[in-house]
């Protein structure tokens, strides 16, 4: 039971290390080509379902959370700073958020259904 803890710590933090590697990756270069705020945010999401797929909630959150600070101080305006000149960036970025979440908890939660049936299918299996 000890062992399962571990790995399971293991796993998540690869699959979170895996994550901000991707999102920084895509940071330098969205920042390089000049990508719009559009862009770089469902590029991001995309990395974010990834790591939701594989990782479960608590890396997808982790991801999601830095993705948005990511976000926030490299694509909208003003860059290299927090904070924001238009109502419209402030509300896009909290959407961003929020969507990033919800994709997180909706994939991992329906990933934990398809583990679950994969080890009822391996148990069933045996008998």
């Amino acid at each position: 039971m000890r062992l399962d803890c571990i790995y399971g710590f293991l796993c998540s933090a690869a699959i979170s290390l895996f994550g901000c590697i991707a999102l920084s990756l895509l940071t330098f270069v969205c920042f390089r080509f000049h990508a719009d705020t559009t862009t770089v945010g469902f590029l991001y999401l995309i990395v974010i379902v990834l790591v939701s797929l594989k990782g479960g909630y608590v890396p997808s959150l982790l991801v999601s959370i830095i993705a948005f600070l990511c976000l926030a101080f490299f694509s909208i305006p003003p860059i290299f700073s927090f904070a924001m000149d238009t109502p419209a960036d402030m509300v896009a970025s909290v959407v961003f958020l929020t969507t990033s979440i919800v994709i997180s908890h909706l994939v991992s939660k329906d990933g934990g259904h398809l583990r679950k049936s994969k080890t009822y299918d391996k148990v069933e299996a045996h008998e």
